[in-house]
């Protein structure tokens, strides 16, 4: 998982103090008193967070919390409660598991890509945004190596006999 959370309010804190209870792992954790302390403030501000050590202790308790809970359970799940606790983070997911993901399911980011030289085709992650009016699509896979150089130095004004000279001494 990527943890870019700040936890920077009472309810984040009480958050991850119950999380933590949840899982039985307060024994394990010894910034349990920090969180509490959390829980008993209001909002934290930047300048509090460069001021004041007590503050600073809050904030590694919450980031420390948050290491031991994602250490103790699965990726998606540890995603799901955050997220579904208003917690900012995200898995880090294999090209393979992303494919996989219910949600990248849903929205259809599985797309099969032919490669016409091999006979088969490919999963390729899809579109990463859906819009009604202007679609996004794969249109062909990717060129191979070389596969597109007389388009591309034909438009960069090379002619034929500069491309063949360049591929005869192996600059392209």
């Amino acid at each position: 998982v990527n943890l870019t959370f700040a936890a920077r309010n009472a309810a984040m804190f009480r958050v991850i103090y119950d999380w933590l209870h949840a899982l039985d792992l307060q024994d394990e954790f010894e910034g349990a008193a920090a969180l509490l302390a959390g829980t008993n403030r209001g909002q934290i501000t930047i300048q509090e967070l460069r001021t004041d050590p007590e503050v600073r202790a809050i904030i590694r308790a919450a980031r420390e919390g948050m290491n031991l809970i994602a250490a103790h359970v699965k990726a998606y799940d540890f995603f799901r409660h955050a997220q579904d606790n208003g917690m900012v983070v995200s898995i880090i997911y294999s090209p393979e598991e992303m494919i996989e993901d219910v949600h990248f399911k849903e929205r259809g980011m599985a797309v099969p890509v032919e490669h016409p030289e091999i006979g088969r085709s490919f999963i390729y992650p899809g579109p990463p945004y859906q819009l009604r009016e202007t679609p996004w699509r794969i249109s062909r896979r990717a060129p191979l190596l070389g596969e597109d150089n007389d388009e591309v130095y034909g438009a960069l004004g090379v002619s034929h006999s500069e491309r063949d000279a360049l591929k005869e001494a192996g600059v392209i």
